[in-house]
């Protein structure tokens, strides 16, 4: 049968198993894409899938245009480098007055094969103009702003030693640059490269039911066709469980991937739900940051990371928050709980005073009614504290959070029912994040052996698979 005959109507459409999905390219339809037990008419499929704009690259990978042992003078003239230690780039096309960012290849932070990168724009004649002040954003990339009448710029820099007695071969270098290096208009990259050129396709017109997908059997490039929360803005709060990884590997970057919506990591390790007896750790407690978002008086936080006594992590995570308008914002979540369990001795709660922030559930119910109240639009998800588990200075395990109280009796059990029964008071979500799978036999699938508290990469995919299915 033709798709005709289905007889569908509206925006709810079949795809029947023996139909193949073509993409439609330069005027023709090409590349038939299997579809399970495919092998009948392709038909016309161009009602059901449309192009999506290219990629943001700016960047075309070259291996042509390359100079080595070449080296940019005072003056922007190219110079022979007799030590073949230097290189310099093909032309990089730019416009003239406009904000760029560049990949953070160049040993600034890591050396790679790459280090002390200069860069200079010229005219479409070649007669060069400023050399590039570059600026670090807070994504990690760089940025520069091209001058008047620039046309082009030209990157150089030094080849870094791969052994005591030889230099990364230009070879390696193009190599580098073109599986890796992005050119965007702006002030930040895309969390993960995005080829010159690509081109990309998506179903149009398609109405898929809540819970219709199973987010295991769908490529993560695929979740922004039929993930419910494309479009939508998530802000994830919490301690280092959260924040002591940064995009593109954390947890917030994975559920972005797992839901197609824009996610926000506002994570802040050390911290706690209540006050912390350190001044700039205590800046960034729960209690506090729904202070500062709800009046927009970020001095504390400010004050904090001028300090000088927290991780470059701070920083960023704090302007990244500044930059959040929360009245666009659809979701948060709430995510401390583990240094409560570790460092705190007071109640888990004030029967006389049910919005005490010196308790555990009392500053828990401060912020949501701060954030509410200010932000009615938030829809909040409480999550639990995570399952972790001790060791000796030999690596050695101890014991685990089943069975171990704190200093004061307290188990996470007995914060995680806290947690439980505030959300329950304000008929929010309560997210369980220690029952999923993880335990003292199974613990280094999901840790690394010298660290019980924080996740490697597959035990924070899989705290956001079931963020994902519990924020559907």
């Amino acid at each position: 049968e033709s798709i005709d005959n289905f007889g569908l109507e509206g925006n709810a459409y079949l795809f029947h198993t023996e139909y193949k999905l073509m993409k439609y390219q330069g005027g023709e339809w090409i590349e038939a894409v299997e579809m399970p037990g495919s092998g009948g008419d392709n038909g016309d499929l161009s009602q059901f899938i449309e192009e999506v704009s290219g990629s943001v690259n700016l960047y075309p990978p070259t291996t042509e245009g390359w100079t080595n042992s070449a080296l940019l003078n005072s003056s922007g003239a190219i110079t022979t480098n007799t030590k073949d230690n230097m290189f310099i780039t093909p032309h990089i096309s730019v416009e003239p007055n406009t904000q760029y960012a560049i990949s953070n290849l160049f040993g600034w932070d890591e050396v790679t094969v790459v280090d002390y990168v200069k860069g200079r724009a010229y005219t479409a004649d070649g007669t060069a103009l400023a050399v590039m002040a570059f600026a670090k954003n807070a994504d990690g990339s760089y940025g520069f702003t091209t001058p008047e009448g620039a046309s082009y710029i030209l990157l150089g820099g030094y080849k870094v030693g791969l052994s005591s007695n030889s230099k990364a071969p230009i070879e390696t270098i193009i190599e580098l640059f073109n599986a890796q290096f992005m050119l965007v208009k702006g002030t930040e990259l895309p969390t993960v490269f995005e080829p010159y050129g690509q081109i990309g396709y998506r179903l149009k017109g398609i109405e898929i039911p809540l819970k219709s997908v199973d987010l295991k059997n769908v490529k993560d490039d695929a979740l922004s066709v039929f993930a419910p929360l494309a479009n939508k803005k998530i802000v994830n709060f919490g301690d280092s469980i959260f924040g002591n990884q940064q995009p593109p590997n954390d947890i917030s970057t994975f559920l972005a991937k797992k839901t197609g919506a824009t996610v926000y990591n506002c994570g802040f390790g050390g911290c706690r739900m209540t006050p912390h007896e350190t001044a700039w750790y205590d800046a960034f407690c729960m209690y506090n940051l729904a202070d500062a978002i709800t009046t927009r008086d970020f001095t504390k936080q400010d004050e904090a990371v001028a300090s000088g006594n927290l991780s470059e992590r701070y920083g960023k995570g704090l302007e990244r928050l500044k930059g959040i308008d929360f009245s666009s914002v659809d979701i948060i979540t709430i995510a401390y709980g583990t240094n409560d369990y570790k460092g705190y001795g007071a109640d888990l709660d004030n029967e006389d005073n049910p919005l005490d922030v010196t308790t555990f559930g009392g500053a828990l119910r401060y912020s949501i009614e701060k954030l509410l109240t200010a932000y009615p639009n938030l829809k909040i998800f409480v999550l639990s504290i995570a399952y972790r588990f001790f060791i000796d200075d030999n690596n050695e395990y101890i014991g685990d959070s089943n069975t171990d109280a704190n200093n004061y009796g307290k188990f996470i059990r007995d914060y995680n029912a806290k947690l439980k029964e505030v959300a329950s008071e304000y008929n929010l979500p309560y997210v369980d994040d220690y029952n999923i799978g993880i335990g003292k036999f199974n613990r280094y699938q999901y840790f690394n052996a010298n660290d019980g508290t924080h996740h490697n990469e597959e035990g924070r995919r899989l705290i956001a698979e079931r963020l994902a299915k519990q924020l559907y």
